[in-house]
């Protein structure tokens, strides 16, 4: 085993690249009887939490429930592994950077994202979230997933002009109600629909608010809700006029229109499914192509994906021969399409809201 790695159960772990307040996200590999397979990205449960029952409950279910979607936009659960002393999640690698990454790279350089790109982006995590909403267990019954923390830090925009969602961490299933409280807040404020944020009754739409505001914010290259503390995001959000993206910038009256249906602050309001807000946004503006997004991601994230290139090409130097086809047991129920792309996956800890700053901004409005 390469020196600085450690093997948990049929896989060698290697480098840590991305922690949250759960979880770190390794390079890792399955041993197998011919050597090692490709390189994976494992979410490892940290150690001090792996005794905790609440903890390994929420990591458990985080992997059953995205073992049940099978979509090109969402990142795939391969495996679960549970050895009594550690919990991990096994994923494919995405390689290219976060939504998040990228965006603060055009803003470093002052790059005005063309709107074409944005509307792929956006169309493809739509896609991937409407594959969420839509699935079923084995038997065949709506699970009823609302992720519940869709943000630019959970979207991976692939060097293969693919947008993919992840990190299901905090995802809310009718399974899962029972070890749900009611009224408890959870997702990253600049992101949370107003329902979410007041621990009122939360489905789809939460979501579409949130690629909502992401469309606005790649669009307008600004960020929509912003403030010096929480409890100022928290008013912004539930109160703050909400300004039509062609404002700021020269943009069709479609695409205004979309945006602003989707962040409209009565549920009813907005856009049934994210299909549904799909179709209205390449309506309003034809997306980029796949490789357009592509050259787009090698272009303003080439220094980070480089280094992330570098990483996975030293675990796969050190690690000895590798298998040209790898089979990895997936614990989904249904047959996995074979894939053949090698991404790069970059985990992000969602931030927590509690329900008590609902109820302050509710006394101070």
């Amino acid at each position: 085993m390469p020196t600085g790695s450690v093997e948990v159960g049929r896989y060698v772990l290697h480098e840590a690249f991305a922690a949250g307040g759960m979880a770190r996200v390794h390079l890792g590999q399955q041993r197998t009887g011919s050597g090692l397979s490709r390189v994976v990205a494992v979410k490892r449960l940290l150690p001090q939490l792996a005794s905790d029952g609440t903890f390994t409950r929420a990591f458990l279910e985080e992997a059953q429930l995205t073992s049940h979607i099978t979509h090109p936009n969402v990142v795939p659960t391969l495996d679960v592994v549970n050895d009594g002393r550690e919990l991990l999640i096994v994923m494919e690698l995405v390689r290219g950077a976060p939504l998040s990454a990228l965006r603060d790279a055009a803003a470093k350089h002052s790059a005005e994202l063309q709107v074409p790109i944005a509307v792929r982006v956006v169309s493809d995590l739509l896609a991937g979230l409407h594959a969420a909403h839509e699935a079923r267990d084995a038997k065949g019954a709506p699970l009823q997933i609302v992720h519940r923390d869709v943000s630019p830090q959970n979207v991976l925009v692939g060097l293969d002009g693919v947008t993919r969602v992840f990190d299901f961490g905090i995802a809310r299933a009718a399974s899962r109600l029972r070890t749900t409280a009611e009224g408890q807040v959870k997702g990253k404020l600049s992101y949370m629909a107003p329902e979410q944020m007041m621990g009122g009754e939360v489905d789809r739409r939460a979501d579409l608010w949130a690629a909502g505001v992401i469309l606005w914010e790649l669009v307008t290259g600004r960020r929509m809700f912003s403030a010096s503390d929480p409890s100022g995001i928290a008013r912004a959000v539930l109160q703050a006029p909400l300004v039509r993206p062609s404002v700021i910038r020269k943009v069709p009256a479609a695409l205004d229109d979309v945006v602003m249906d989707a962040l409209a602050r009565v549920p009813a309001q907005r856009f049934a499914t994210g299909e549904e807000m799909r179709v209205a946004l390449e309506r309003a503006v034809a997306p980029s192509t796949a490789r357009q997004v592509g050259a787009w991601v090698a272009e303003l994230g080439g220094e980070a994906v480089a280094q992330q290139a570098a990483m996975i090409s030293k675990v796969e130097q050190r690690s000895g021969p590798r298998l040209t086809n790898p089979k990895v047991q997936a614990i989904t129920p249904r047959p996995r399409r074979k894939r053949r792309r090698w991404p790069f996956a970059v985990a992000a800890a969602g931030a927590l809201a509690g329900s008590a700053l609902a109820a302050w901004v509710l006394s101070q409005s």
